[in-house]
């Protein structure tokens, strides 16, 4: 992902493994893991703190570089209600690792999230 304004900075890579499969003919499973990489211009932007934001905040400085920045794990259940609805929900959770779970600004590493959706096809 590339952010094209000025506002967000940096690159980052997703990947992601997920194996769906078919639990009954409605219900659809799909279990995935996945990690993130960030270039430094991102984690700088992100977790970075320089020495005008030290001396304001009291936090430390931290120039951190490019790395893997979290590690995620997720399952997504698919249930197909009729032909063309569609139920989705997803729980999940990230973890930050490397440079960007050290930086002196993460008071919390560790973020847990669900979602719940629904589809119609016309």
């Amino acid at each position: 992902t590339q952010a094209v304004t000025h506002r967000d900075r940096g690159l980052l890579v997703d990947s992601r493994v997920s194996y769906p499969y078919a639990v009954t003919e409605s219900v659809r499973l799909t279990p995935s893991v996945g990690a993130t990489w960030a270039n430094e211009k991102y984690m700088d932007s992100y977790f970075g703190i320089n020495g005008d934001q030290s001396r304001q905040s009291g936090l430390e400085t931290y120039q951190p570089t490019s790395g893997v920045k979290d590690v995620s794990a997720r399952v997504v259940v698919n249930y197909a209600v009729t032909e063309r609805l569609n139920l989705t929900s997803l729980v999940g959770t990230s973890r930050l690792v490397g440079q960007a779970a050290d930086s002196p600004m993460v008071r919390q590493k560790t973020q847990f999230h669900t979602l719940v959706g629904g589809s119609y096809a016309f």
